[in-house]
């Protein structure tokens, strides 16, 4: 994942909380690579009943094995659910590790290619790398 190729290794690091709204250190995420997707279901009624901590966990936890499996990847936790790109190279692999994580009743997944992405202004997925 650390060769020339690999489109996050080249990304600026973000070095300053102010620096992270600056567009000009965000990419796109490339057509070859893929976005990994989890959702937690039921997490509006968990949260509502205090399991804030259980929501977290299962959201963060496709980041943790994809990273685990993969090494270094960009991803976006947002609390009931993920959002990580996959290399181009490592997308069998990404499956297998998705269809272990959808064993858990409460984590849905899925892994599509970044070119299928609607390329609407409303639908830009943007990455940053913070170190």
């Amino acid at each position: 994942m650390t060769g020339p190729d690999n489109f996050y290794a080249r990304l600026p690091p973000i070095t300053s909380a102010g620096a992270a709204l600056d567009e000009r250190l965000y990419a796109p995420a490339p057509a070859d690579w893929f976005v990994a997707f989890s959702d937690i279901r039921g997490s509006t009624a968990a949260v509502a009943a205090g399991r804030h901590s259980d929501v977290n966990f299962c959201a963060a936890a496709m980041i943790a094995a994809l990273s685990n499996e993969l090494g270094a990847i960009p991803y976006q936790f947002g609390g009931d659910g993920a959002v990580a790109l996959v290399p181009p190279g490592d997308g069998a692999r990404a499956r297998k590790i998705l269809a272990r994580a959808r064993a858990s009743p409460s984590a849905a997944t899925s892994l599509c290619p970044a070119a299928s992405m609607p390329s609407s202004a409303a639908m830009r997925w943007r990455f940053l790398k913070t170190r």
